[in-house]
């Protein structure tokens, strides 16, 4: 997926990244008869049915993971909103909308870049915080710990392996986890 403020320039995994709203803006235009739209990063691992989660929709046209911001006690405005995951129906597009616009922000947020890792969640908050401020547009808040978890709990829904240079242990921690799974549902 090509866009003209992102096309220009090498395509790196921080500029694929920052291409998260407009993924979502093609699947809203392109299949307008769909209900709800999800967003998911690659690199999660699906462990449980995902009705919980799907179900936050029911009351609320977006569901975004937030945070207080807060890291080893430092504040840092690209935690505030992590893009792992974005569940949004057809009236919370205004979202979606202010995130594409801020994505094509030609100046750094906070200590952030144009198009360097974390602008994708850097703007995300941005985009949340203009939608509620302006519209008091509705969210429900997805849990973390539960649909985006980098510590592996054995009761998590999706591990994220969202870890840096622990990657490659836990590409191996989730193969071992899909073959476990494999085998209970045979």
């Amino acid at each position: 997926l090509q866009h003209e403020g992102l096309a220009g320039g090498p395509s790196t995994p921080e500029r694929m990244a920052a291409r998260k709203p407009f993924v979502l803006q093609h699947a809203m235009d392109h299949y307008p008869e769909k209900g709800w739209y999800a967003l998911l990063d690659d690199d999660f691992l699906i462990r449980q049915p995902l009705q919980p989660l799907w179900s936050l929709l029911d009351n609320d046209p977006v569901a975004l993971c937030l945070t207080d911001g807060y890291e080893y006690g430092t504040f840092y405005p690209q935690l505030v909103a992590p893009s792992g995951i974005v569940l949004v129906r057809h009236e919370g597009r205004t979202l979606i909308d202010r995130w594409a616009k801020w994505t094509l922000w030609d100046q750094p947020l906070g200590s952030i870049a144009p198009y360097q890792w974390f602008w994708d969640q850097v703007t995300l908050a941005e985009a949340w915080k203009e939608s509620w401020r302006e519209m008091r547009l509705p969210y429900a808040t997805i849990l973390r710990e539960q649909y985006c978890d980098d510590t592996l709990q054995p009761d998590s829904a999706i591990w994220s392996a969202n870890v840096g240079d622990r990657k490659p242990l836990y590409y191996q921690l989730f193969c071992e986890e899909y073959q476990r799974q494999r085998s209970i549902s045979r």
